[in-house]
């Protein structure tokens, strides 16, 4: 995904890539993230996009925030300054190739993070492989085995309720997932809150 935005441009556009060539622009779906029909109603005389960012998910419910600032000075003092927007999770796509399948192997951030009750997983397998997913603590030790068999080449998505391998509730704090193939080994960390 990448987004497009001017640096005072009326809307701002997220384009996810669907697939085949990344050079034809039919492979590519916009989506607006922001617009002057979602601000014009509290701006008078509506904006522009200007220092568009994406911040971490401030208020911890599971939804990453957009953070803008008034591209000029319409509407007077009065007016707001700062917009913050949430955006919709959407399960990460990886990068495939023509054929539709991941063209590396790859462990991306589970999200909501922080969780709870629970978070998901999503890894990409690039070729057949036996897969080992594990959930760590900060001193290393193994929590729960999530996936341990051989796989072929797609993205896989997984779902970890916060429970060991002995159907406990973990503790809150920092947790540690590490996707071990035949072709290598990929550690990410994420935080649980009870």
């Amino acid at each position: 995904d990448f987004v497009i935005a001017g640096s005072n441009a009326s809307n701002a556009v997220d384009y996810r890539y669907t697939g085949g060539s990344v050079t034809s622009p039919d492979n590519y779906v916009a989506e607006t993230l922001v617009d002057l029909a979602m601000i014009d109603a509290i701006v008078p005389g509506g904006i522009r996009v200007y220092g568009l960012d994406f911040g971490d998910d401030m208020d911890n419910d599971g939804k990453k925030e957009i953070i803008f600032t008034r591209g000029s000075t319409r509407g007077g003092k009065g007016a707001p300054s700062l917009f913050i927007l949430e955006l919709t999770p959407r399960v990460p796509t990886g990068i495939v190739d023509e054929s539709g399948l991941p063209s590396k192997f790859s462990l991306h951030q589970n999200y909501p993070n922080p969780f709870n009750p629970s978070t998901t997983i999503v890894y990409d397998i690039s070729k057949p492989s036996q897969v080992v997913l594990n959930i760590y603590d900060v001193l290393g030790r193994k929590v729960i085995t999530l996936v341990n068999e051989f796989q072929t080449s797609k993205s896989y998505k997984i779902v970890w309720n916060g429970k060991d391998n002995n159907g406990r509730n973990v503790a809150t704090g920092i947790y540690f997932y590490r996707l071990k193939t035949d072709f290598g080994t990929f550690s990410k960390r994420m935080n649980y809150i009870r």
